[in-house]
């Protein structure tokens, strides 16, 4: 039995939710929120969705 859906290709509902989006898609809308606080340090999610990516190379 074949499934069939009727999302059509390229829908916005047809993109894959991976951390990665998620990562992005927060540093867009939230670029200048808080995300991470640790004592005295503060990333906002710009910063840290960049930090994220510049990571992923090594982790290839």
């Amino acid at each position: 039995m074949t499934e069939t859906t009727n999302i059509p290709t390229g829908s916005p509902n047809n993109s894959p939710l991976t951390p990665k989006w998620f990562s992005e898609h927060s540093a867009e809308i939230f670029s200048y929120k808080n995300t991470i606080v640790y004592g005295a340090r503060r990333y906002i999610y710009r910063e840290f969705a960049q930090a994220a990516e510049e990571l992923l190379p090594a982790i290839r």
